[in-house]
């Protein structure tokens, strides 16, 4: 069988690029995957091993001197990178280190111009290496059969979350659209079994006094984006709100009923893949944002398979 290394710098959302693909080529493929945490955690199920780019097997790749090739590297016939190799350094650790493979670079994104979504150009990236993979047979499959499952006993689902952050402040709604937002949810939720989450990560947590109110009130904080937290927290989850992020892309990958506000980022690229996703896209942040989400939320049900909202 043979063996590939993807290498994939990057954050979450940018890693779970790589799942469609990963999925299709596993049952013919022995893949082995160097990236960065936390999105290394999230692909760990569909590969024989990683690599985290960040500790020390990981430094070798950008470093001089490293003709002898670590004993922990995976045997590779085929090696595709997703970076930019502008010295091209890693390309001459990589050709000592596996002399005998065919090794190919690729840019993380598709070119400028170009309105293809960066699943489905990793995809065609590795179907130019030669691998056996239907580009988009493999996005598409995605987007019809979530890849992660929700445990049958997180089916009675009745969380909302909310999510007010991103990697990128210029993707951002500013904290008032989200308290607004979640205002108006707390009037239109159908029972109070229904619970509401804000979901702060790292960069998110000087955002905590800005809903400090509304946590006294109704809703809790979760700020956190260790593994185990984000997935029980998602197991649970009826409804998602976030921007343009990763754990978007996360919560979408689990069937969860995804609203995407894309602020400016381009949706023709980074669409979350799901089979219940709603993305609205360079609206201001107002009145009619709000009733566009909760419009959009009006159908999804609840664990009590009745309607999550009232009318």
């Amino acid at each position: 069988m043979t063996k590939l290394l993807i290498i994939r710098p990057g954050a979450l959302g940018d890693t779970l690029m790589l799942l469609p693909s990963v999925i299709y080529l596993r049952p013919k493929i022995e893949i082995s995957l160097a990236g960065r945490f936390p999105g290394l955690s999230f692909l760990k199920p569909w590969v024989r091993g990683y690599i985290d780019l960040d500790g020390p097997l990981g430094h070798r790749f950008f470093s001089e001197g490293n003709g002898e090739r670590p004993r922990d590297l995976p045997d590779s016939d085929v090696v595709v990178a997703f970076i930019k190799d502008h010295d091209g350094l890693v390309g001459r650790n990589l050709h000592r280190w596996f002399p005998q493979a065919s090794i190919h670079f690729f840019p993380s994104l598709p070119p400028v111009g170009v309105k293809r979504h960066v699943s489905l150009h990793v995809a065609c990236c590795l179907q130019q290496a030669s691998l056996p993979i239907k580009p988009m047979e493999a996005v598409l499959e995605t987007c019809r059969r979530p890849p992660f499952k929700v445990s049958n006993v997180a089916r009675g689902r009745e969380t909302i979350v909310f999510h007010p952050g991103s990697g990128s402040r210029t993707k951002n709604y500013p904290p008032g659209f989200w308290t607004d937002l979640a205002a108006r949810f707390k009037e239109r939720v159908s029972s109070p079994g229904v619970h509401m989450v804000f979901l702060l990560g790292p960069a998110e947590e000087p955002l905590y006094p800005c809903f400090g109110r509304m946590f006294e009130e109704c809703i809790k904080p979760l700020v956190s984006f260790e593994t185990e937290s984000l997935l029980s927290l998602l197991q649970k989850t009826s409804l998602f709100i976030g921007h343009d992020s990763g754990v978007t892309h996360l919560a979408a990958m689990h069937g969860i009923s995804t609203i995407a506000l894309f602020k400016d980022s381009s949706v023709e690229q980074w669409k979350p893949l799901g089979p219940n996703v709603r993305v609205i896209f360079g609206r201001e942040a107002d009145t009619r944002l709000i009733e566009e989400v909760l419009h959009l939320a009006k159908d999804v049900r609840s664990g009590s398979n009745g309607r999550l909202l009232k009318d």
